[in-house]
């Protein structure tokens, strides 16, 4: 083995070996932890009260039916709940610096979130109001909730065609929500989509310290 050979043996042999990845932390503004909890959550109940109602047009069974019926009434009952606590937790959250809300696009969403809060609210209570009129009792995991109105055939009528006509309102604004947050992500590739995520963790390359000259480690 020639005398250059045996110098860079000995310069790999003591150069250090990669410093492995360390994750670091997300960079991208986020929303508190419980205004994202809280968004979710509203999105899975009032997902499951609308699959439960459109469900029941589809089935025959009436024990069915009437099964599914149960699970649109509590869903909504707990949306309501979720929209309370979502409305005080975005009050006292501050909103991530994710786009430029003064704009005429940041007004507009600004407006349609209003929108979701008042529709969140009045369409349980108007559902609600639409069973106690037709004499219904609304049930939440078996417990009878306070009767809001009393029985009245026209007021039911008049309820029902508020909850149908403000509902289909409601998923289309959900629909414009969900095409903005994806033109928001893939066209002004901002950080309003990712802000309503969990944060991940990315990992730091991977760094060496520099290897020593030859020289200096033969001597």
């Amino acid at each position: 083995m020639s005398s250059l050979d045996a110098q860079a043996g000995a310069a790999r042999a003591h150069a250090p070996a990669a410093v492995d990845a360390v994750p670091m932390p997300d960079a991208t503004p986020h929303w508190a932890t419980r205004v994202r909890a809280l968004h979710w959550l509203v999105f899975a109940t009032v997902a499951t009260a609308v699959c439960a109602v459109l469900a029941r047009d589809w089935v025959d069974d009436g024990g069915l039916g009437k099964a599914l019926m149960r699970v649109h009434t509590q869903a909504g009952v707990l949306v309501l709940a979720f929209a309370l606590f979502r409305i005080v937790s975005r009050l006292a959250a501050r909103a991530p610096q994710t786009h430029d809300r003064r704009a005429l696009a940041g007004r507009a969403a600004a407006l349609i979130h209003l929108f979701f809060y008042l529709a969140l609210i009045a369409l349980p209570l108007l559902g609600w109001g639409y069973l106690n009129a037709k004499g219904k009792p609304v049930l939440l995991f078996g417990l009878e909730l306070p009767r809001i109105v009393g029985r009245d055939r026209d007021l039911a009528e008049t309820l029902q065609s508020l909850h149908t006509t403000l509902a289909w309102t409601f998923l289309a604004i959900v629909g414009l929500h969900v095409l903005g947050a994806l033109w928001h992500h893939f066209m002004a590739k901002d950080d309003v989509l990712r802000s309503m995520l969990r944060p991940r963790k990315t990992p730091a390359p991977a760094t060496s310290l520099p290897t020593p000259p030859v020289d200096e480690v033969i001597e």
